[in-house]
């Protein structure tokens, strides 16, 4: 399916990728945001996700508004 984003995108259709259990994300999960928020939720929007489903609301909205803005 990751491969197939771009093409899905390109259409004109919305991203939702999930960030709860590592078996859905190749291990780009929840628990690894807390250590390292980029190769979690930043490996999520660089696969091109544009709407994550998470436990953790405050921390996306804190490495989307603070560490993401920092780095682009």
């Amino acid at each position: 399916m990751l491969r197939r984003i771009k093409e899905v995108r390109d259409k004109g259709y919305h991203v939702w990728l999930n960030s709860l259990w590592s078996t859905f994300n190749g291990g780009h999960d929840d628990e690894l945001a807390y250590e390292n928020p980029a190769e979690a939720y930043g490996w999520l929007i660089d696969m091109g996700a544009d709407m994550i489903f998470t436990d953790h609301p405050a921390l996306l909205v804190d490495y989307l508004t603070n560490d993401l803005k920092q780095n682009n």
